[in-house]
């Protein structure tokens, strides 16, 4: 049965190697289309560290880009004194709020980068 061209199982050329550390052994399958996209794959790490006190949660998110660009924000949560001490919920509000900031900063540089390779104003970019 004939598939798609350069779907697997289905008549793609399929690599296959094993690996030898020590005693173990890997075998290792890969679909050369696959293989090639994966070293494009980019990866970010983004850190969230918390601040709070008995009123106030305080949020700092940081991203390293893979150009050595680093973006940061902030974001804050207040607890309404008739309101019992979670600290989690603060931490889960102040935290959406800076990656929402993150976000929007991420969205506005990308905007920006846009607007610089086409030399023309491109429209906003929103979610």
């Amino acid at each position: 049965m004939a598939g798609a061209p350069g779907a697997p199982g289905r008549g793609a050329p399929v690599v296959h190697a094993v690996r030898r550390a020590g005693r173990e052994r890997t075998l290792v399958a890969a679909i050369p289309e696959v293989t090639a996209m994966l070293k494009t794959a980019v990866g970010w790490h983004v850190e969230l560290e918390f601040e709070e006190d008995v009123h106030r949660t305080r949020a700092a998110a940081l991203v390293r880009l893979p150009d050595g660009t680093e973006v940061r924000s902030h974001g804050y949560a207040s607890r309404h004194p008739a309101d019992g001490n979670q600290p989690r919920v603060g931490e889960e509000v102040a935290g959406a709020r800076a990656l929402n900031d993150l976000a929007m900063q991420l969205l506005t540089k990308a905007h920006g980068e846009i607007d610089s390779a086409s030399g023309r104003t491109s429209f906003p970019l929103s979610h």
